[in-house]
């Protein structure tokens, strides 16, 4: 199933994933090169550090604030922070990095969420590896908080390809998210075609070009992760005809269709994928 039949001729599924581990190589080297880097990561986060001892508080202090429903420390302590927009925390595995904002997100706590937002902070603010606030609400499924994001005028589409927030609602299984986007403009795609199970849309693309259920979102993933994500069986069966790999690990970027369909209970999603396999 490497390879398809495409009108512009033949698809190589084997030339695709070397082409995707160079680019991921890439990155990887543009992370640990400093002089690659626009933004240093560990010089952010001692930034960060400094500003928060100068108030009498530490980054872990900061974090443990924001994971009790109580946010009346936390209040104080972002009262007293003079620039909170100019926080960043650095992952300590390297390369990632999150605003305050995106902080609070990831904590998955709403009214700490308000609170950043009501200091005034950039609310479309990205990280030097392009994440946004509204992409990490998106991706971890909460619906309150990215109504709130987009209350706050949060872009749909930041960013704009791969990892965009509808991507990751889809990939995350939170329909409801993904639908809230598409209604406040986020921008539709093959991907998210296949997702919200819009099948004339997948079968007119896949009708011009069979090589589409090949081809990763830009991050990684595939047309059929978004399909067994959202439990499209009728979208994993336009795809699965058209080669669409299901049980390779080395095409998914972490759980393969197959294991997501099996996980999901899902018994007919799983011959599909089964099916795709074999």
């Amino acid at each position: 199933r490497g390879i398809v039949s495409a009108r512009q001729g033949w698809f190589d599924g084997d030339k695709l994933q070397a082409a995707i581990v160079a680019q991921e190589a890439e990155i990887e080297r543009r992370i640990n090169n400093p002089k690659l880097n626009k933004r240093d990561v560990r010089g952010l986060s001692e930034r960060t550090e400094a500003a928060l001892k100068s108030v009498g508080i530490d980054e872990y202090t900061l974090i443990e604030m924001l994971r009790v429903a109580d946010t009346k420390k936390f209040e104080d302590a972002l009262r007293k922070i003079q620039k909170p927009d100019e926080l960043v925390f650095a992952d300590p595995r390297g390369g990632y990095e999150y605003t305050l904002l995106m902080r609070a997100i990831a904590e998955r706590n709403p009214a700490a969420v308000d609170l950043v937002i009501q200091r005034g902070v950039d609310v479309n603010a990205k990280t030097s590896m392009q994440d946004s606030a509204l992409q990490l609400a998106a991706e971890t499924g909460q619906l309150p908080i990215v109504e709130s994001l987009l209350k706050h005028h949060a872009k749909t589409n930041i960013p704009a390809s791969g990892k965009t927030p509808l991507h990751e609602a889809l990939l995350s299984k939170s329909i409801d998210v993904a639908q809230l986007l598409v209604a406040k403009g986020a921008k539709e795609d093959f991907y998210s075609n296949v997702g919200l199970g819009r099948l004339e849309e997948v079968r007119k693309t896949l009708d011009a070009d069979p090589s589409w259920a090949l081809r990763p979102d830009g991050a990684g993933r595939m047309p059929l992760d978004y399909a067994a994500a959202t439990g499209q069986l009728q979208s994993a069966a336009l795809l699965a005809d058209r080669g669409a790999p299901a049980a390779k690990g080395k095409y998914s970027h972490s759980k393969t269709p197959l294991m997501i369909a099996v996980e999901k209970q899902n018994a007919d999603l799983s011959k599909s994928c089964t099916i795709a396999a074999f």
